[in-house]
């Protein structure tokens, strides 16, 4: 039996995503949120920045975790949108329409979405780290979108795990990287419209 030489499909989406990623990190709004320097009012526009792409999103996200379901994956889907609408109105931001067309995915591409949707949560313990310049640390109203869960751990190591099942083969890893690199993309432009 030949080894598979190929490398891992959690390291591929990894190396084959670090630019975007790192793009992400350079957004004017993003440094000043992760180094503690950011106003309320802008920390306000990051979670409208943060509904914007979650309200065209949670598409891809239902056929990702859907498809990954029917893998015997057992973590249900987050309800983002539900933690950032409460967090606006904790901070007394009105919630402004925002644009809710399913963006163009491809079933194998929806589960890219979901190791995006879901590795977030890891860049989120920085940003929740980073509010305490805004929030005492007991304060969560306002800020619970960025709160890690406390099952986060077990669920990424089960999402990887299932994503690492389904990309064995290359025209389904392709996919499935060309899924997350479109999910990094919409999170970039809707950071990028938001000003500091």
């Amino acid at each position: 039996m030949i080894a598979d030489s190929r490398p891992s499909v959690r390291s591929e989406l990894r190396s084959r995503t670090a630019q975007v990623h790192a793009r992400l990190e350079r957004i004017p709004l993003v440094q000043a949120i992760l180094r503690g320097e950011a106003s309320l009012s802008s920390y306000g526009r990051m979670l409208h920045a943060y509904r914007q792409y979650y309200a065209r999103a949670r598409f891809p996200l239902a056929a990702g975790y859907a498809e990954l379901a029917g893998m015997g994956l057992h973590a249900p889907a987050h309800a983002p949108l539900g933690l950032i609408e409460d967090d606006l109105h904790a901070l007394g931001e009105p919630l402004v329409p925002v644009d809710e067309t399913p963006p163009m995915f491809t079933t194998a591409g929806a589960v890219g979405w979901v190791w995006v949707s879901e590795g977030s949560a890891l860049g989120a313990i920085l940003i929740d780290r980073s509010l305490d310049s805004l929030f005492t640390q007991q304060q969560r109203a306002g800020r619970r979108f960025f709160q890690a869960a406390p099952d986060h751990a077990l669920r990424w190591r089960a999402v990887c795990e299932s994503i690492e099942y389904y990309g064995r083969e290359n025209r389904t890893r392709d996919a499935v990287v060309e899924g997350a690199l479109h999910a990094f993309d919409g999170i970039e432009r809707s950071l990028l419209r938001t000003r500091l």
